[in-house]
């Protein structure tokens, strides 16, 4: 292709996307000139470039578009939705020129004559005479300029006015026309008068330079602080350069082998640890690094490229269905690597469209329901770990449980004894289906039951994952999570029958050894493997039956501690199943190569890879492995649980169950765990009779739960890592026995010192520990030196905010201990529904990491409305390991700060904060 063309149908399709933009928002804003402007200026580049490559059908639909905004620009007339719809139409047309001169390097014959005659009357009448606005007919004062830039630039606009204006002499009797009746006196009949007059004013503009004369001026004053920017200048202009995809690509592709390379030269250092090469070879692997990242920076961009044509399809879709649709997109600048954000493209558009079609009511139907007239669809998107998370959500109508429920009968998806069964989440994953529809009536959006499936098979394909959630009558929430990229990973290595495998490490959750010794067991329930973890029921695949290896069997010698299996539990959106491996070996960065085309058709394999060894092994696909158990119940987090388990799951906490001293097993809530640290006892120092030890460039002090217990004199000791602001703390812990879910309100009761009560988990009755003791008892000399604030006693009303049941069931007595009148509630959303129904709250304790809507989003969200702006929030956050870490919580709004480990610093901020409120 011509490279002239080449770049014309690159910078013109860029222009067309803005355009696409830019006209929504025109219509929305007609009187913006600013944009409108802009589309005039794209228009007539089109147009010149256009005739300047000869390609005449083009030139002529940009030529008619730009003479519209040309009159819309002049003021001639406003902009309607007509006009904008004959622009949008003219628009396509352009696109599917230059998408045929893209394939063809020619234009295709053809004949627009009737749209071009379109958009010419649009510009001679402004489409509709309600459009067009009275044209004053102007005096010959207000014809006559008083600054340069009311002189129009445009040659025919500067013809017309000259053709129109009467002259002020005669050119054929050489006699002064009248001006106004009565003046013509005012005219110097003399030629050297005229000569004089002539001589004396100041030209508008410099004939030699074609310049005007005040604009000139104004130049030779700029042109000193100009000089000095022109290095400036010249650097911003050539900050990008335009780089074809097939050279970055050829990039990436080395230094996808350059990390092969690293980690072969790596293994081989591992083996020799008094090699000379070690420093070179770390320093290598350091530099290779740095590489990696900044090449996959250049795959990666802004998934708000994927969404430039959203508002055009929810603007054209607003006026086909007779709705009134408001798009909402936030978090635009979020990145992920092209070949995603392509792959998301078609998807992202099918659920736009969707959620206008079956989720926004018409207007009357919402006025009707007590909601705005106009729906809002609201896409957003953020990174969450390796992943990016989008989430479509609607304000319509929501999705009936009940409806689905039927239409999947009498598909013959589902009996109705099993649909008994089932929670309305499970149902509502029907809609993913193939074929399945819930549209009336078939039109050009939906109905054909062809596209759910499609997007979640297209996800699933790109090792991603889609979740929905709808409240009838309240609206649907649709989820999509994706891997930042798929070209370099890190991997867990698995083996079966002494054969190697690697399993994507964002999907594995954890590793559980199967043996007579552990509490999990592997049972078999209806012929299928089940690990029955933590009291919950995990489904599980064979890695070995799947890859044809051997039925597998649940042996008695697993159960007897005579071998040992290891199940990889692993997540795929929101479900969780297990794969029953052999072995289990390092984790390690691998380069994805594609896999053979023989092997495409196999599911469960999703590339491959050299490992440092040289050794080629297979990527697994956990997605490809979870559909060879049956149908993913997407809606079911805990994987075979039952629904009754799932509604009781809220209910639940989670605790990190070991044994120290005496045989009672303790537990700490696991959101205060830090770390799980073992460490060497022969580094632990005494400082003033008080163990501690170097942690990560800083002290922590060793606390022991049990004054009993001796910390061995050789060897590594186990340790919970706990953190409270700057302070950090090691509990000794003997034993680190599980990782169990209970529900609190299970025989809690009041303890001793250290101890906060008491639950029961797996029957046994286990301690639970109160951390904020330990952290007194472990920084004393501290605390001691600090006067505690006095807390307000004047019953002030504090809104109290976590989705953990175990803070709010223990904070909130602490807090009315102190004085405060608490409300409770266990999320962001019940939280601000009780703002708005009672805003009288002397202030808000949220904690950060909630599910749904998070306790900053919740404080933004406040902070706009003129009623809570001044109501403190604090956060709360088991993530806070020192002061400095407020700053990262400031966007929000929050006042103020506290770690969850510490309910006492709660106290003490609300009576500090409040009382300068009171003052």
């Amino acid at each position: 292709m011509d490279e002239l063309i080449e770049d014309f149908l690159v910078e013109t399709s860029e222009g067309l996307e803005e355009l696409d933009n830019d006209l929504v928002v025109l219509e929305q804003n007609p009187t913006d000139k600013e944009i409108i402007a802009k589309i005039f200026r794209v228009m007539h580049t089109i147009k010149g470039t256009c005739g300047f490559l000869g390609l005449a059908r083009l030139e002529k639909i940009a030529h008619a578009g730009e003479d519209v905004f040309d009159r819309i620009r002049g003021g001639d007339f406003n902009v309607t939705p007509e006009i904008i719809s004959l622009v949008f139409e003219s628009l396509d047309k352009i696109k599917e020129i230059m998408s045929h001169i893209e394939r063809h390097e020619v234009e295709p014959e053809g004949d627009d004559s009737d749209l071009t005659a379109r958009l010419r009357a649009c510009a001679e009448s402004g489409g509709i005479a309600a459009a067009t606005l009275p044209i004053e007919p102007p005096t010959v004062q207000e014809s006559i300029p008083t600054e340069f830039d009311g002189i129009p630039q445009d040659s025919d606009e500067l013809q017309r006015i000259f053709d129109e204006t009467q002259p002020l002499v005669d050119m054929g009797n050489n006699k002064a026309v009248e001006v106004e009746s009565g003046k013509s006196d005012a005219i110097p009949q003399d030629s050297d008068e005229l000569q004089r007059i002539f001589d004396e004013t100041q030209p508008l503009v410099d004939m030699g330079t074609k310049e005007p004369v005040e604009k000139q001026k104004v130049e030779a004053v700029k042109s000193e602080s100009k000089d000095k920017n022109d290095d400036k200048v010249k650097k911003t202009v050539h900050q990008s350069i335009r780089v074809n995809l097939d050279i970055l690509e050829n990039l990436m592709q080395k230094a996808g082998e350059l990390v092969l390379t690293r980690n072969q030269l790596m293994q081989i250092m591992r083996q020799q640890q008094d090699s000379a090469f070690n420093l070179a070879l770390q320093r290598l692997n350091g530099i290779t690094t740095e590489l990696q990242e900044s090449v996959m920076k250049t795959r990666m961009q802004p998934v708000g490229n994927a969404w430039t044509k959203l508002p055009r399809i929810i603007r054209d879709l607003s006026v086909e269905l007779g709705k009134k649709i408001e798009l909402k997109m936030t978090g635009e600048d979020t990145e992920l690597d092209r070949h995603l954000l392509e792959a998301i493209t078609d998807p992202l558009t099918h659920m736009i469209s969707n959620s206008a079609d079956h989720g926004i009511e018409r207007p009357e139907t919402r006025v009707a329901a007590g909601k705005a007239e106009y729906g809002t669809i609201e896409l957003k998107a953020y990174q969450g770990g390796g992943y990016i998370i989008m989430e479509i959500s609607d304000d319509g109508k929501g999705i009936d449980p009940e409806v689905i429920k039927n239409k999947a009968i009498e598909k013959g998806l589902i009996s109705e004894d099993d649909a008994k069964n089932m929670s309305d989440s499970q149902i509502l994953q029907f809609i993913f289906a193939a074929g399945f529809s819930t549209a009336e009536k078939v039109t050009s959006v939906s109905g054909r039951g062809v596209g759910m499936d499609v997007v979640k098979n297209n996800i699933e394909n790109i090792s991603g994952a889609v979740s929905l959630e709808s409240i009838k009558g309240k609206g649907s929430t649709f989820t999509i999570k994706i891997p930042l990229t798929l070209a370099i990973m890190p991997i867990l290595q698995v083996a079966v029958k002494k054969q190697k495998f690697a399993i994507p490490q964002i999907n594995v959750i954890e590793i559980v050894k199967v043996n007579g010794k552990s509490s999990a067991r592997i049972e078999n329930i209806n012929n299928k493997p089940i690990l029955r973890l933590r009291g919950k029921l995990l489904p599980l695949v064979s890695l070995s039956e799947v890859l044809g290896y051997e039925e597998y069997q649940a042996d008695d010698e697993t159960q007897n501690n005579t071998v040992s299996e290891f199940v990889t539990v692993c997540e795929i959106g929101k479900y969780n199943f297990g794969i029953i491996v052999e072995e289990v070996f390092e984790t390690e960065e691998i380069v994805v190569k594609p896999v053979s085309p023989i092997l495409k058709h196999i599911e469960v394999y999703s590339g491959c890879t050299i490992l440092g060894d040289g050794s080629v092994i297979m990527i697994l696909d956990p997605g490809g492995l979870a559909k060879s158990i049956g149908e993913v119940p997407q809606g079911n987090e805990g994987g075979a649980e039952d629904d009754s388990a799932d509604k009781t799951a809220g209910e639940e906490s989670s605790f990190i169950v070991f044994r120290v001293g005496d045989n009672t097993p303790k537990v700490i809530p696991l959101e205060l765990i830090s770390r799980l640290e073992e460490i060497d006892v022969k580094k632990i120092e005494y400082s003033r009779g008080m163990p501690i030890i170097q942690y990560r460039g800083d002290l922590m002090r060793i606390v022991k739960i049990d004054k009993n217990y001796n910390i061995p004199e050789d060897g590594m000791q186990e340790m919970l890592v706990l953190s409270d602001y700057e302070k950090v703390m090691g509990l000794v812990v003997e034993e680190i026995i599980d990782i169990a879910k209970c529900r609190i309100s299970s025989r809690m009761s009041g303890g001793k010192d250290g101890y906060m009560g008491s639950v029961v988990i797996n029957d046994r009755t286990c301690d639970v520990i109160d951390v904020s003791y330990f952290f007194k008892e472990a920084f004393s000399d501290i605390d001691e030196s600090r006067k505690s604030r006095i807390a307000a006693t004047n019953h002030s009303k504090i809104l109290f905010v976590d989705d953990s049941p175990f803070f709010r069931k223990f904070v909130p007595p602490e807090l009315n201990a102190a004085g405060f009148d608490v409300t409770v509630c266990a999320n962001a959303k019940e939280a601000y529904a009780i703002l708005e129904a009672n805003p009288a709250f002397d202030a808000v304790v949220t904690d950060i990491n909630m599910p749904g809507m998070k306790g900053d989003e919740l404080t933004m969200l406040c902070k706009e409305d003129e009623r809570f702006k001044s109501l403190p929030f604090i956060a709360m956050s088991s993530q806070i390991e020192d002061g400095s870490d407020n700053s990262k919580f400031a966007y929000a709004g929050f006042d103020a700060c506290v770690p969850k480990t510490n309910h006492k610093a709660i106290i003490d901020v609300l009576g500090s904060i409040l009382k300068k409120e009171a003052a």
